[in-house]
């Protein structure tokens, strides 16, 4: 991916698409990591569509029919949406299309409205604000679009972000029936350690889907037989398939329209330790956190270091959302220190100018 200028940011475009039956996601009990959107190379930007769409979802035995987003020409809509990786110092052009039936934008505001009217917030990234960047007021109406620019700082600190519907009026809707995804800007010039970089790493959005919202603000799209969950990569109570006694970095979104603290919790054979928290490095890493608790709120996002000697699980507020499960001995060698323990491996990342001084 390369750097560079781009200009016309600012299109606008009327569309006109039918509803289609797309196809669900694996639909089985093993937690797999988001698809990845996928970026093209325009010479001075990367570029890619993303769409709003309405899919029908199998999720377990239950079906689901809601608004998610799907990378363009991928006939596979998935809660949550594709994962998007950026790199410092890269432009990035994501042109965006609502496939949701037509409605007119309401002119009220502090309502619930617009159940169709949508647009994509990114969360945590250090991006102009003002149009054609990530101006959370641009949102456009069934069968329209528009481009919006992210010019991804050279000294941009890598981490776990998220996007997520923002339409004022329907960011409740459409947040609640999936409409969400992870960002992760790539860490490789942060000058972390190598043990740690090398960890493999999975993503994680825990998201309480509430299929119970049906009908806020005039929808008449959200139906079917799921109740009201907590899911991990759109799976309800599913496994995560682990090596034993191997160090991996989880990447952790909480996804909830709930801005309340909530406790994760991973079980008693498993050792963590929190290497960052909302797209930014501890200041010293990693930290020890005791009894395998974190405290997070809907929005927030943590990377933690996880390593399980046996079956375990994953819990948010008490009730568990995930199943570890470990099979043969894993890579001992990767870890969240930079020595081979804990009095030997602290670190520090290496900090943008605008997180030096707070």
């Amino acid at each position: 991916m390369r750097r560079g200028v781009f200009a016309g940011a600012m299109l606008m475009v009327a569309l006109v698409f039918p509803h289609a039956s797309f196809s669900a996601c694996i639909n089985d009990n093993i937690i797999r990591d988001p698809e990845l959107f996928q970026w093209t190379n325009a010479g001075d930007h990367s570029v890619g569509m993303m769409e709003i769409v309405e899919a029908d979802l199998m999720i377990g035995t239950d079906t689901i029919t809601t608004r998610v987003y799907k990378q363009a020409e991928v006939e596979k809509p998935c809660i949550p949406g594709p994962t998007m990786i950026m790199e410092p110092g890269t432009k990035y052009v994501l042109q965006f299309r609502n496939r949701l039936p037509y409605e007119p934008m309401s002119p009220e505001h502090n309502v619930f409205k617009d159940p169709n009217v949508s647009n994509l917030h990114t969360h945590g990234l250090h991006i102009s604000g003002l149009t054609p960047g990530d101006d959370v007021t641009r949102s456009f109406e069934g069968g329209a679009g528009g481009d919006f620019v992210y010019d991804i700082p050279q000294n941009h600190m890598g981490g776990t972000f998220w996007y997520h519907a923002h339409h004022h009026g329907s960011t409740y809707l459409q947040v609640s029936g999936g409409a969400f995804g992870l960002i992760i800007i790539d860490d490789a010039n942060d000058e972390i350690p190598a043990k740690v970089a090398a960890m493999t790493e999975r993503q994680l959005v825990i998201a309480y889907l509430d299929p119970d919202v049906a009908g806020t603000g005039g929808d008449t799209l959200i139906t079917g037989s799921l109740s009201p969950a907590w899911t991990v990569n759109g799976k309800i109570n599913g496994d995560l398939l682990m090596p034993s006694n191997e160090w991996q970095h989880f990447r952790i979104l909480l996804a909830d329209r709930d801005a309340k603290p909530k406790t994760l919790s991973i079980g008693t054979a498993c050792d963590m330790e929190l290497l960052a928290r909302d797209g930014v490095w501890r200041t010293t890493a990693p930290k020890t956190l005791a009894g395998n608790d974190i405290e997070l709120t809907g929005a927030s996002r943590a990377d933690i270091a996880v390593k399980c000697a046996g079956n375990s699980t994953i819990d948010v507020g008490g009730q568990t959302v995930a199943n570890i499960v470990t099979g043969a001995q894993g890579d001992t060698g990767p870890g969240p220190w930079s020595g081979s323990s804990e009095n030997d491996g602290k670190w520090s990342a290496l900090r943008p100018a605008y997180l030096q001084d707070l």
